[in-house]
């Protein structure tokens, strides 16, 4: 896709989205330019993600499994990440995404992956973590 820079409009909540789907879309090597591959971290228990994380990849789902995102990942901003049920067992074993501080997913302290082979694919705006 060739897109050098995100598009511009009057509206400072629309323009702050559209820089943090452009600066995923960068990370994620999707756009012109750019030939990165995604970091992709797999775990068999609990994790804490980091700032250099995209893709976490749940491989073992034989316990619950938690995935925590620290506050100051979150408030670094402008990032995306996918977190995806690999072992195809998140029905009978959840996968629970929480943040450690005050800050949301869509409003809730958590986000929930509960049927096989799911995904939560979540972005931040600097304040707080989104589905998308």
């Amino acid at each position: 896709m060739k897109i050098s820079s995100p598009p511009k409009t009057s509206d400072p909540k629309l323009q702050e989205f559209l820089e943090t789907v452009y600066n995923a879309l960068l990370r994620l090597g999707l756009v012109y330019g750019v030939g990165l591959v995604p970091n992709r971290t797999f775990t068999t228990t609990n994790y804490t993600v980091t700032s250099n994380d995209v893709i976490i990849a749940v491989t073992n789902t034989a316990a619950p499994r938690t995935i925590a995102f620290p506050s100051d990942v979150i408030l670094a901003g402008t990032n995306i990440w996918i977190i995806k049920d690999e072992s195809g067992g998140a029905l009978a074993q959840n996968i629970t995404i929480n943040t450690v501080g005050a800050e949301t997913i869509d409003g809730a302290a958590t986000a929930t992956i509960a049927t096989n082979y799911g995904v939560v694919r979540l972005y931040s705006n600097g304040s707080n973590l989104f589905t998308w």
